[in-house]
């Protein structure tokens, strides 16, 4: 058995007019002004939904109630329709934003992202360029004019004995000899 739901025009006439409270020729009335347009059965029968019913309950009370009449009516649910437009268009566009931005952000991140290789080719990932020259300017390598903040590392030793200089990453030692040239890649 199936379920009809609010939107399902099963309602004839007579029933949804006793269901707003008002006569069937006020609901016909407000077919033809276009307030509550009806569902058409094949051989023209006039059928609406609870959704509709509800809209002729409104109907009802701003009339009677507030005292607006049709046209004001009219405007107001011509003015909801849109403000729910609208509001779809906002949460779309919010979407797009954000997922735009996720992407600005990951190419960010992609383009902070650098390698270094020393003088024997082992490549070390750094995810931010800071990091690299905040290594190379703590192990005294070639780092004139750079500046970088704070990794979060344990930083860079000196290694006297070798003519070297170590940095710790994520455990293991990267030697950088004093001589090396330093070539910072970007993907693009």
């Amino acid at each position: 058995m199936a379920i009809a739901g609010r939107d399902a025009a099963i309602l004839t006439v007579s029933v949804a007019a006793e269901l707003a409270g008002m006569h069937p020729q006020t609901v016909r009335q407000y077919d033809r002004m276009g307030l509550v347009p009806a569902k058409r059965t094949r051989g023209g029968g006039r059928r609406y939904s609870l959704a509709d019913v509800d809209k002729l309950v409104t109907i009802q009370e701003l009339s009677q109630n507030e005292g607006i009449n049709l046209v004001g009516i009219s405007r107001i649910f011509a003015l909801q329709r849109e403000n729910d437009q609208l509001r779809q268009q906002n949460s779309r566009l919010r979407k797009r934003a954000k997922n735009l931005q996720e992407r600005v952000d990951q190419r960010k991140m992609l383009d902070q992202r650098v390698f270094a290789a020393d003088v024997d080719g082992d490549v070390t990932l750094f995810a931010r360029a800071a990091e690299l020259r905040e290594r190379l300017a703590g192990a005294g390598g070639r780092s004139a004019g750079w500046a970088g903040t704070a990794s979060g590392d344990s930083g860079a030793r000196d290694n006297a004995h070798s003519g070297e200089d170590t940095a710790t990453d994520r455990g293991r030692d990267i030697i950088f000899p004093r001589t090396a040239e330093i070539v910072i890649w970007r993907p693009r």
